[in-house]
């Protein structure tokens, strides 16, 4: 048990701190913001729920409450503490600030809070355990995701801990040391009302970053093995028997990860002033993620799948044309975008638009020009295929082998920054238009 605590210790600290994120006037206590998200994720673990993901956006909430609480003349107890700058909940504030979906009705939003003024993170967790609800919320497998707050206080640090799900976002969390692979499902209450959103997963599948299945479908567990041939990070295909989620995942991170400052076993401590947030309190935002509407093999879809409305909402920014011959990425809005995240994603394989960034492309692919192109095609071709007239100038130029002509197929589109899914595309539409938050 020691052993596994451990390695749970060095997976946990690694994902809490691989997320940036910009800091209030008040400095984090990056020791201690960490040191809660390991005593909670191992808590999780040891009570058989899955481990949560540092999100940070859910971050970012918990960062800026708590420096707002910090203004005030002293820090308010009991549910006031979730109250914030505005006389919001911290749902309201989810929906109306940080754009975080809800399952399809503002009264139905998977975020919860938990709150501690103290000197340390173990009393923190010390009155967590000891709380009913507090517990209730920090053990449940409605939430997948955590972001955390400790900034300084004059009797130690403002601890606010965000709890929270989305639709169609299902992560999972690399124990490299025991190779094993901790998966999360959908477990929202809300979420069987929710049309185009995944429920509650039967079946999993790995690829490895190239796109190349690693294992087959097998049945939906919480802890899986991690194949040896996974490399430096590998893909989830989450699915419950009509749609998929992905996930990618790191697999190297544990090996980066530094642990956080341990903490005095015997501080002073404050009296708590804790509350949490009910759930049917949460009003939420709009609207819900897209899924990929993939099984084996692939089903006939007869519409794209919705894109989120936060998103929709948006004029698309991003165009895919492509026929039998060739594929264009374009950017067609009117900034600069960052698309190094994009993700291609088949049946059978993966293809980043990282394939774009060779020593011949003439800028950058997180800084892409408006009405300027991305182009492949197949390296049978006998001769260069001319810049579509559409393009202001094309960027980079790629010759693929023939079975890596994914768009010959119907694929989807993977946008890692947000961890959604922005396009769903059929081999014979020819074009594929979505909106990315990602102007320069």
């Amino acid at each position: 048990m020691r052993r596994i605590i451990l390695a749970l210790t060095l997976i946990f600290a690694s994902v809490y701190f691989s997320f940036p994120s910009v800091r209030p006037q008040a400095q984090q206590q990056l020791d201690n913001a960490g040191a809660i998200v390991l005593s909670l994720n191992q808590w999780r673990v040891t009570s058989g729920v899955p481990p949560l993901k540092p999100n940070p956006t859910l971050e970012r909430m918990a960062l800026d409450h708590a420096g707002y609480l910090l203004t005030l003349a002293e820090v308010p107890g009991g549910s006031a503490i979730h109250v914030g700058r505005s006389g919001d909940s911290p749902a309201q504030r989810a929906r109306t600030v940080y754009g975080w979906h809800d399952y399809g009705d503002a009264s139905r939003t998977a975020i919860s809070e938990i709150a501690y003024v103290g000197a340390n993170p173990a009393a923190a967790m010390r009155f967590w355990e000891g709380s009913e609800i507090h517990r209730a919320a920090a053990l449940s497998d409605a939430y997948r995701e955590i972001g955390v707050a400790a900034l300084p206080h004059r009797f130690g640090a403002v601890y606010i801990v965000v709890l929270g799900s989305r639709p169609n976002v299902l992560p999972a969390l690399v124990d490299e040391g025991n190779r094993r692979l901790y998966l999360t499902n959908e477990r929202y209450r809300y979420a069987n009302l929710l049309q185009n959103a995944i429920r509650n997963v039967t079946r999993v599948r790995l690829f490895d970053a190239d796109g190349r299945a690693i294992s087959g479908w097998q049945a939906w567990q919480a802890v899986i093995d991690l194949p040896a041939s996974a490399g430096a990070q590998m893909i989830v295909e989450y699915n419950d028997g009509e749609l998929s989620s992905l996930a990618l995942v790191p697999i190297n991170e544990a090996i980066l990860a530094t642990l956080p400052t341990a903490t005095p076993t015997n501080p002073p401590t404050l009296t708590p002033l804790p509350t949490l947030t009910p759930r049917n309190e949460l009003p939420a935002l709009v609207s819900t993620q897209p899924v990929i509407a993939t099984a084996q093999p692939m089903p006939d879809l007869t519409s794209p799948l919705a894109i989120p409305a936060v998103v929709s909402a948006q004029a698309a920014n991003v165009a895919v044309i492509y026929d039998n011959q060739m594929l264009v990425v374009q950017n067609i809005g009117t900034q600069r975008l960052n698309l190094r995240d994009l993700i291609f994603v088949t049946e059978n394989m993966s293809f980043s638009i990282h394939r774009w960034q060779t020593q011949w492309m003439n800028g950058t692919l997180d800084d892409f020009p408006a009405t300027d192109c991305l182009h492949a095609w197949s390296w049978l071709e006998p001769a260069a295929l001319e810049m579509p007239p559409i393009c202001r100038q094309r960027r980079s130029v790629i010759m693929l082998p023939p079975e890596q002509m994914f768009w010959r197929s119907d694929f989807n589109i993977y946008w890692h920054t947000a961890q959604e899914v922005v396009a769903n595309c059929r081999a014979n539409a020819g074009r594929c238009e979505f909106f990315i938050n990602a102007a320069r």
